[in-house]
């Protein structure tokens, strides 16, 4: 099957005419050892900080705890899946992003949710499940539109743009 040309390959191009061909070089092999197979993960944020001198009501404070704590085992389960994608183990990677996935659902965390989509849309690209993953990114990029998340709408929009180019191949 013959090589098409995508953008990426264009990328070094312009290094070369600004007269950068040593970055240029490192940008193509860098393409090259990737092969339309780079997704943006995305990674959790940190919690939000309570500011210790406001006193909460018994029940309040509990909500929040408990808030607080499953909001925290979403964002563990969401590293532990990011660690295990690291390691190759795409597969393995979608249990604990399914659970926090679950959590952050509960909570009504839509921005985790999207992270998650996200996340599931890029393993299911790299097992070669391009329909499932277009399914994942287009759920993902709808809340991150919804929310305002413009940086994240952009990563998703970068991962469905190589998913098309894998199912135009």
């Amino acid at each position: 099957m013959p090589h098409r040309l995508s953008w990426l390959s264009l990328l070094p191009l312009p290094l070369l005419l600004w007269g950068m061909p040593g970055l240029a070089t490192e940008l193509e092999q860098t393409l090259v050892e990737r092969r339309h197979s780079e997704v943006f993960l995305e990674v959790a944020q940190p919690l939000p900080i309570i500011d210790g001198n406001k006193t909460l009501s018994g029940q309040t404070q509990q909500n929040n705890d408990s808030a607080s704590s499953r909001q925290a085992e979403a964002n563990r389960l969401l590293q532990e899946g990011i660690d295990k994608y690291n390691r190759n183990d795409w597969q393995a990677a979608l249990t604990p992003w399914k659970q926090a996935s679950e959590i952050y659902q509960a909570i009504g965390d839509r921005a985790g949710v999207s992270q998650i989509l996200n996340n599931i849309g890029s393993v299911y690209q790299l097992l070669g499940n391009f329909p499932e993953a277009l399914a994942q990114y287009e759920a993902s990029l709808a809340i991150k539109h919804e929310i305002g998340d413009w940086a994240g709408e952009a990563k998703t929009l970068v991962n469905l743009g190589t998913v098309n180019v894998n199912l135009n191949m």
